[in-house]
């Protein structure tokens, strides 16, 4: 049935294309362009846009050349073209297509003044199909019909002779060109460069030279031709780095000596919907968008009709206009069997209010019919495929179906990404990465390149996020970082100040968490401002929030019963074992389950809605708050890793301080020498570990390298006199294991951890978790796998003697035979949680495997940020194993994201390591730091259990991390050896 529907299709487009092959042919109309073009406009008007680019293709070999250069027939095939790639996501091609257009038209922009154009009166038109009134049109003016073949006035004896001697004749065997078919295209090229280029439009070599061109009026006076040369004048504008009103220009030219339609109305309305839209007047936006659309559809312009109610859908979707629910219908039928794009475009733009009204059956066979439109009819339209999944995302949220609205989210995404064969679909990316490739070639100077850097990744604004939510979400969530980076590498070169340099480093910074999340942190954001007084939240983020309240006013009462649940199931005994878990508690954890899933899918279903809100989690940073916090003898560390080049910040109470570090392959070089020298990577010699104690010791010398590289000599000083470290590392940095570098540059000298404790955070933006009141802690639960011994039953010893010091504690065994129901409730219960197993880090960071209980998707540490009010307090994992145990430096998410997950779902502090010990050396330090940490802030409890270590000797069998040592090796080894303490980080502190 499939390939005969197909064929039956096959044979009707063939039908169709073919009867209007023979119309073209009996028209008396423009040789040129050639009736190829005109067959792949028609596969262009249906979505098949793949054939369609072909046909154009084609329709330009055929075009007139002048020697070897082309002349003005060649315009529209080259910017139907370039549509065609646009349509499939290929913005650099599509802009290829345009500029060629524009160039062909400056290169010939006399061919306008060989028109030969009658002042007589101009028809009316009459509407080519039936229903065309889905809206109120705002003028009461009539379209008239501009004659499309011109006859072209040429001079006979204006014969050209090349320089090899050729003779080139005039263009005198033309006899008539679609002069309107010229300028609507080139109408079309100058919207598309504004749109696709952004802030670089100013700075292209064609802005200037096109502005002048069509700053010219034709030779010809003619009202229709004034008034389309208005347009090409008023599109061309908008990309002038002058001030020009091209609004003006634009409204001059949608009316024929302000009386009729024409065939360019459409598209300056168009345009100036757009505008109108761009400013929030989402009113007057609406307007014009109607009229473009009923003019589009008039003219059969149907890409244009398209476009025009993609944007009205947005406008309507963004102020809540439900009414225009019923005209979107209407056009949807209209445009059955007309164009696919068109029908697509009123479909899903229906479908989106149909959500909003609450009216979610209308909404899913509004979507179901989207959908078979664009598979059953062949349509390349990767462009309305990502808004139909976007909205199909939407309406899954909004029915509490989870799974499914993820999965359509991701398709979403995936279309508005783009592929490696097409490139960035969202201009702003494709922005960003044209500016670096500019300024690398040097076409762009350096502060050009920053002043489009700085509008291509600011932070989404109000307009972003009601008119393009896919967009900005898919903007958010691409990997972004050389713009990031190449944006504080300028600030650096001209000399910024440590306010701006602090600024752009906490955005490096925080947009790796964000890029990092499937909502790009707005959902962490729209979770963070449900949670506080809305006195604490900014006006503009105040009045989404409760707008929001009032749609869905359940989400209060939603909050309250969690909140309840919560509590009532903190109080219910530790979930131990499954059969002695008494039933209330079992029901309670049921509700909550359930109430939490349908919460987090009402906030997914905000977050994906057209409503701004700030993203303050993790804040933005500031320097005047963040000495406000310091103590006297605090320290700020802060690191980023751009280029070639590390950005450094030491910020005390009183002063701060910037510097860079060149080479930094060359502190890798560095790092990798430790981490061979102190035996954690195994070459083929055995390490001895008294050769890794001697004070002569090879990485003594390597980490003074390091610290010498790394730390000037001011900030050496300011390391002298602290006693508080807060570490803010990037990318690789991470793995650098700061406790470790002496104190200054001596390799003789005692380490940092020594003399200061040292805590980390992950971001500039989130240094306030270094501060606050220490939590209480009257649950302690301890997770044990095969970690402190081979043996089973000594194993099971060492961890009861740990949980023995530690009032409240209780402890899981993973080989005994105990049913744990939830990780998610066990995680819930405890107050301060312990995980003696090894977990297997990832390159994404979130897939660590933090509770090795329950459901697999509960293990892992990226849902505890879906859980926020259910993460424990102090977490200890000093069993994580990151990419360094194997030598290889990533780019720090092993070590970043799990950070994150932690601190934003609601812990306090944690201690990690950068690669498992095991044995009895973690035994001890664990006892010792679940002991510190009753009276000592986290960062000082780390630095206390490592020294008490130190004179600590474990026999050298027992030490996993140190075997094989080789059979020469003493029994004993001291707790001072590096491998068995300088992997442990510190993350978070407070005041105890």
């Amino acid at each position: 049935m499939t390939a005969l529907r197909s064929l039956h299709h096959a044979l009707l487009l063939l039908l169709t294309l073919l009867a209007t092959i023979q119309t073209l042919r009996a028209q008396p109309v423009s040789e040129l362009p050639r009736a190829e073009y005109y067959v792949a406009r028609e596969l262009y008007r249906i979505g098949r846009t793949l054939e369609a680019a072909d046909g154009f293709q084609t329709a330009l070999n055929r075009a007139r050349r002048l020697g070897e250069g082309r002349w003005v027939d060649s315009i529209p095939p080259l910017i139907m073209l370039g549509e065609c790639y646009y349509q499939q996501g290929n913005l650099a091609q599509a802009l290829e297509q345009y500029d060629a257009a524009l160039m062909l038209a400056l290169a010939n922009s006399g061919w306008i003044d060989q028109v030969e154009v009658q002042s007589e009166q101009l028809a009316e038109l009459e509407a080519h199909a039936k229903g065309i009134g889905w809206f109120t049109k705002s003028r009461p003016t009539q379209a008239v019909i501009v004659p499309a073949g011109l006859q072209l006035s040429v001079d006979p004896t204006a014969a050209q002779v090349t320089q090899q001697g050729g003779v080139i004749a005039p263009v005198n065997l033309v006899t008539q060109l679609d002069v309107t078919e010229v300028i609507r295209t080139l109408g079309i090229a100058l919207m598309r460069r504004w749109e696709v280029l952004g802030p670089l439009a100013k700075h292209s070599p064609l802005a200037a030279p096109l502005e002048a061109m069509f700053a010219r009026n034709p030779r010809q006076q003619v009202p229709w031709l004034n008034a389309s040369w208005r347009v090409l004048q008023g599109a061309s504008s908008l990309a002038s780095p002058n001030r020009v009103d091209s609004r003006q220009l634009l409204r001059e030219g949608t009316l024929i000596a302000n009386q009729a339609d024409y065939y360019l109305s459409s598209l300056a309305l168009l345009i100036l919907g757009k505008l109108d839209a761009r400013e929030g007047n989402y009113p007057a936006a609406i307007i014009n968008l109607q009229d473009a659309s009923l003019l589009a559809a008039q003219f059969e312009q149907h890409a244009t009709v398209a476009e025009a109610i993609d944007n009205l859908s947005a406008c309507a979707a963004a102020s809540g206009r439900l009414d225009m629910l019923d005209p979107l219908q209407r056009l949807a039928t209209w445009a059955n069997k007309k164009s696919g794009s068109v029908q697509v475009a009123a479909l899903v733009g229906a479908s989106e209010l149909a959500i909003y009204g609450n009216d979610f059956s209308l909404a899913d066979k509004l979507l179901r019919q989207a959908a078979v439109v664009l598979r059953g009819r062949e349509i390349t339209l990767p462009r309305a495929q990502a808004q139909l999944a976007f909205t199909s995302a939407l309406l899954a949220f909004a029915q509490n179906r989870s799974t499914l609205g993820i999965s359509n989210l991701e398709s979403a995404l995936k279309f508005a990404r783009g592929t490696a064969a097409t490139g960035a679909v969202v201009e702003s990316i494709f922005q960003s990465q044209l500016t670096l490739d500019l300024l690398a070639t040097q076409s762009l100077t350096a502060a050009e390149a920053e002043a489009v850097l700085v509008d291509t990744v600011a932070e989404p604004t109000r307009t972003d996020w009601e008119l393009t939510p896919l967009k900005t979400l898919a903007e958010l969530t691409t990997a972004r970082d050389p713009a990031y980076l190449r944006l504080l590498e300028l600030a650096s070169t001209r000399g910024a100040s440590v306010e701006e340099m602090l600024e752009r480093m906490d955005r490096v910074q925080r947009q790796r968490l964000y890029q990092a999340l499937p909502l790009g942190g707005r959902l962490m954001a729209w979770r963070q401002a449900m949670g506080v007084r809305p006195d604490q939240l900014s006006p503009a983020s105040r009045n989404s929030v409760e707008g929001a309240l009032q749609r869905q006013p359940e989400l209060i009462t939603m909050g309250q019963q969690i909140e309840s649940l919560v509590a009532k199931l903190r109080a219910a005994p530790i979930p131990l074992d499954d059969r002695r878990t008494p039933a209330d508690a079992k029901k309670a954890f049921a509700e909550l389950e359930s109430l939490s899933s349908n919460f987090e899918n009402q906030l997914a279903f905000i977050s994906l809605q057209r409503r701004n809100l700030e993203r303050l989690a993790p804040p933005a940073a500031n320097l005047q708050s963040i000495q406000t916090q310091l103590a006297e003898r605090d320290l700020v560390l802060a690191m980023v890793v751009g280029g070639g080049q590390i950005f450094g910040l030491a910020i005390t109470r009183d002063q701060a301080y910037q510097w860079q570090v060149d080479e930094p392959a060359k502190l890798d070089a560095s790092l990798s020498a430790l981490l061979m020298e102190m035996g954690l990577v195994r070459d083929n010699k055995p390490s001895q570990p008294s050769e890794v104690m001697a004070p002569t010791a090879a990485w003594r010398i390597t980490a003074e390298k390091i610290a010498s590289s790394l730390f000037p000599a001011d900030v050496q000083t300011l390391l002298d006199s602290c006693q508080r470290v807060i570490m803010i590392p990037h990318d690789r940095l991470w793995y650098v294991p700061f406790e470790l570098l002496p104190q200054d540059a001596n390799a003789g000298n005692p380490p940092w951890i020594v003399g200061r404790a040292v805590t980390y955070v992950p971001t500039l933006g989130s240094f306030e978790v270094a501060f606050g009141k220490a939590p209480k802690v009257q649950e302690t639960v301890g997770i044990v796998g095969n970690f402190f011994a081979l043996d089973a039953t000594q194993n099971t010893e060492a961890a009861s003697s740990i949980a023995q010091s530690i009032p409240g504690s209780h402890v899981v065994m993973l080989n005994q035979k105990v049913t744990v129901p939830s990780a998610t409730w066990l995680k819930l219960k405890s107050d301060q949680l312990w995980v003696a197993n090894t977990l297997e880090s990832s390159d994404n960071g979130w897939e660590v495997p933090v509770l090795p209980l329950g459901k697999p998707q509960q293990a892992r540490i990226g849902m505890w940020l879906d859980t926020p009010r259910t993460s424990p307090p102090i977490v200890l994992l000093p069993g994580l194993k990151t990419s360094l145990s194997q030598g290889q430096l990533g780019h720090g998410n092993e070590l970043f994201l799990p950070i994150c997950a932690m601190l934003y779902s609601g812990t306090k502090t944690a201690c990690l390591s950068r690669w498992p010990v095991g044995g009895g050396s973690t035994k001890i330090f664990l006892q010792r730091q679940l002991e510190e940490l009753q009276s000592e802030r986290p960062s000082e409890a780390l630095r206390r259990s490592v020294l008490a270590q130190w004179p600590e000797q474990f026999l050298l069998a027992d030490e996993p991390l140190l075997l094989p040592a080789g059979k020469d090796s003493p029994p004993l080894v001291a707790g001072s050896h590096p491998l068995l303490w300088c992997g442990y980080l510190s993350v978070g502190d407070y005041v105890p």
